[in-house]
């Protein structure tokens, strides 16, 4: 039996574009009628798009179908199958950090919305910051800036804070430091070598708190504020020789500029 380009289509649920494409891979030859311009298609025609729709489900390109179909011998195929396997098992695996990335995220953010207008004493979690901006200015020195690049290919494994040394507070609050910062064990796994710019802020006992803010409450010190007045009002002794550490948990833009979901940490004095 013989096939129309467009009643073919319409059985494939194919555009005439995509047969065209097979056509162009040498997957399919049409013949052409004598005397007109149309192109019919056999019945072993329908078979072969049957089976590169197949393909095409499981993600092969127009290239890969086109070696499948054409490398001579059945016996050949299960080898380039199993490569798209391998192929598909990484993918996996890439999403699979990807959706574990997103729920640790969203699950940090809630815990911020529960945390909003109280304080607990918690322990923060082991971190690296790499600082690349103190106050205004953006530090520089070309290796900070080579491995900031790098950390930035690091995303979602990384995430920006600021800090500010607890003694400045509150003559100097525009002496923040801005840092991309990355948890002890995503560090360990990701095999950073170079640890010359970094900080490294150990567990600590902290009074931990979260809030909304804009770039305006940063500027003006509003996190140091809330905390150290709630420190003095309930008699909470936080140590001085330390900084003040401002996770970025959620950047949008408001009305007046940007708006952060902050957690806000402050290391307690040692028993």
């Amino acid at each position: 039996m013989q096939y129309r380009i467009g009643e073919i289509a319409s059985l494939l649920n194919l555009s005439a574009q995509s047969l065209r494409k097979y056509e162009d891979e040498g997957i399919i030859t049409p013949q052409k009628s004598a005397g007109s311009a149309y192109r019919y298609y056999s019945g072993w025609d329908l078979i072969l798009l049957s089976a590169c729709r197949q393909y095409r489900a499981l993600d092969f390109s127009l290239g890969e179908i086109s070696q499948l179909l054409n490398c001579g011998e059945p016996d050949a195929v299960p080898a380039l199958l199993r490569q798209q396997e391998d192929v598909l098992a990484q993918l996996i695996e890439a999403y699979t950090l990807k959706k574990q990335a997103i729920s640790a995220w969203r699950k940090q953010v809630e815990h911020h919305r529960e945390l909003e207008g109280q304080f607990r004493v918690e322990e923060n979690e082991e971190t690296y910051c790499l600082a690349y901006q103190q106050g205004d200015q953006l530090l520089k020195d070309a290796g900070l800036h080579a491995q900031l690049a790098e950390w930035y290919g690091y995303i979602p494994y990384v995430y920006c804070a600021m800090q500010l040394p607890m003694a400045a507070y509150p003559e100097r609050v525009t002496d923040y430091t801005v840092s991309l910062c990355m948890a002890a064990e995503a560090l360990q796994f990701l095999h950073i070598g170079d640890m010359a710019h970094l900080t490294h802020i150990p567990k600590r006992r902290c009074l931990h708190t979260a809030m909304v803010l804009d770039s305006d409450g940063f500027q003006n010190g509003e996190p140091y504020r809330q905390v150290m007045e709630y420190a003095q009002a309930h008699g909470v002794t936080l140590r001085h020789d330390e900084t003040f550490f401002c996770r970025l948990n959620l950047i949008c833009k408001g009305e007046k500029g940007l708006r952060f979901l902050v957690d806000c940490l402050a290391p307690l004095a040692r028993q």
